[in-house]
C-alpha cells in the first residue's frame, strides 16, 4: 500500500497566524475586515491609555471603541456569522469596568462648571462635592486599568481573527455581497425604527429613565450608521446618503447626553443633601440646595433641541411622502 506523504505546499491550508486574517472572498468582506481592524487598533490604544491612569479621556474612548466594534459585529453579522458571543462578552466587560471611572470624570467636571455659575456659599459647597468625586477617581481608575489588561485585549483580537477567518465557519455558508449589503442596511433601519419609537415615548413621558433609554437607542442607531462605512466604494455617494442620519443622531445623542448628565448630577447633589441633613449640617445642605433650580433650568435647552429635531424630521418626512 502506498503511504500518503506530505501534501505539496501549494495544496496545504494553514490557519492564519497572529495578526493575519485569511483573505476575504470579495471586496465588501475586505472593507468590513479593514473597518474591524481599525476598531481593534483603537481598542488597543485606548486600553493602553487606561492602564497609564493619567489620561482623562481614555475611559471615554475605550467605551466608545467597544460600542463601535460591537455595533460593526452586529450590523455585519450576515457576512461575519453569529459566532461572536465571546467577543461581545469581553467588550461588555471592558465597557462596564470603565463605566464608573468615566461617570466620576463627567460628574466632577460638570460640578465644577455648575459651581462657577452659583453664589459664593453654594459655589463652595458644590466645589467641595466635586473634590469628593475627585478622590473617587483614584479608587475607580485601578479596576478600569485591571480590566484593560493586555491579555484581555489580545484575547479579543484573537477571537476577532477567528471570526473573520472563513475556516472558522466551515458549517456556515457566508452570504454573498449583495445579500450582506441588504442585510446590514436592514439591521440599521431596524435600529433607526427602535430609536425613533423609544425617543417618541420618552418625549411623551418626560421622565429621566425614558430619556436615558432613548439615549441608548439613539447611540446604537448612530454607531450602526457609522458601521455602514464599509459600503463606500467610491465613498462620496454612499457617505452623502448617510450624512443626514449622522448629523441627526449626533445632535440627538449630544442633547440626550446632556439631559442624562444633568439628571445624574442632580441625584448626586440630592443624595449629598440628604446625608448632610442626617448629620445636621443644615447650612451646607441649604447651600447645595440652591444648585438644584439652576440645574433644572439647564434642562430646557436640550429638551427644546430634541423636540425641534423630532419636529423637523416629521416635516421632512411629510414633504417626501407628499
Amino acid at each position: 500500500m502506498k503511504r500518503a506523504g506530505p501534501r505539496p505546499a501549494a495544496n496545504r491550508r494553514s490557519a492564519p497566524g497572529p495578526g493575519r486574517t485569511a483573505a476575504p472572498r470579495f471586496a465588501l468582506a475586505r472593507r468590513v475586515t479593514a473597518e474591524l481592524a481599525r476598531h481593534q487598533a483603537d481598542l488597543k490604544a485606548a486600553a493602553r491609555r487606561v492602564r497609564s491612569k493619567d489620561d482623562r479621556e481614555a475611559a471615554h474612548d475605550l467605551r466608545v471603541t467597544t460600542r463601535r466594534m460591537a455595533s460593526a459585529l452586529d450590523v455585519w453579522a450576515g457576512l461575519i456569522g453569529d459566532r461572536t458571543e465571546r467577543i461581545h462578552r469581553r467588550l461588555r466587560r471592558l465597557r462596564r469596568a470603565a463605566g464608573p471611572l468615566r461617570d466620576a470624570e463627567v460628574m466632577r467636571d460638570l460640578l465644577l462648571r455648575i459651581a462657577a455659575s452659583l453664589p459664593h456659599y453654594s459655589r463652595l459647597a458644590v466645589e467641595d462635592l466635586a473634590r469628593r468625586i475627585e478622590r473617587q477617581l483614584l479608587r475607580r481608575s485601578a479596576p478600569a486599568a485591571r480590566a484593560a489588561r493586555k491579555a484581555l485585549v489580545t484575547k479579543i483580537a484573537r477571537d476577532l481573527e477567528r471570526s473573520l477567518a472563513p475556516r472558522a465557519h466551515a458549517h456556515v455558508r457566508p452570504i454573498g455581497a449583495v445579500a450582506a449589503r441588504a442585510d446590514a442596511i436592514a439591521r440599521v433601519a431596524q435600529l433607526e425604527r427602535t430609536a425613533r419609537s423609544t425617543l417618541a415615548s420618552a418625549i411623551r413621558d418626560g421622565k429621566d429613565d425614558a430619556l436615558h433609554a432613548a439615549r441608548i437607542a439613539v447611540k446604537r442607531w448612530r454607531y450602526g450608521v457609522e458601521s455602514l462605512r464599509a459600503l463606500d466604494r467610491d465613498s462620496r455617494a454612499a457617505a452623502a446618503r448617510r450624512a443626514p442620519a449622522l448629523v441627526e443622531t449626533r445632535a440627538l445623542q449630544r442633547a440626550l447626553g446632556t439631559l442624562h448628565d444633568l439628571a445624574e448630577v442632580s441625584e448626586t447633589i440630592a443624595k449629598r443633601i440628604r446625608t448632610l441633613d442626617q448629620r445636621e449640617r443644615r447650612a451646607e445642605a441649604e447651600a447645595l440646595q440652591e444648585a438644584l433650580p439652576w440645574i433644572a433650568r439647564q434642562r430646557e435647552a436640550p429638551l427644546a433641541e430634541i423636540q425641534g429635531l423630532v419636529t423637523t424630521r416629521r416635516v421632512v418626512s411629510r414633504r417626501r411622502a407628499g
